[in-house]
């Protein structure tokens, strides 16, 4: 069976390679922005922990700026003692729109 020609093997079949000189620039310029790339995800691993952390911390613990200071429900305060949910509100087995 004969192999699939793709059209950039096609453009390039009688195409001299440059010359090794140009062919390290390319290589070169193509490396760094491999390593930006990686760094990029570096830093977008390290924010999505951020956010993660700072989403449990203000939603969960309910330690949010201004927390000492603000008076919260007692439902709110005893979410954690083991309490079932539907022991401190309505459960609806459904969800209408304007409810």
């Amino acid at each position: 069976m004969k192999s699939p020609v793709y059209p950039i093997a096609k453009f390039f079949a009688d195409k001299a390679a440059p010359d090794y000189a140009t062919q390290r620039h390319i290589s070169d310029i193509l490396s760094a922005y491999d390593d930006l790339i990686e760094n990029n995800r570096r830093r977008m691993a390290l924010l999505e922990e951020s956010a993660r952390l700072l989403y449990r911390e203000w939603f969960v613990h309910l330690r949010f700026p201004g927390h000492e200071h603000t008076a919260l429900p007692m439902a709110c305060r005893r979410v954690g003692s083991g309490r079932l949910l539907g022991d401190i509100a309505q459960i609806r087995e459904t969800v209408s729109p304007g409810l």
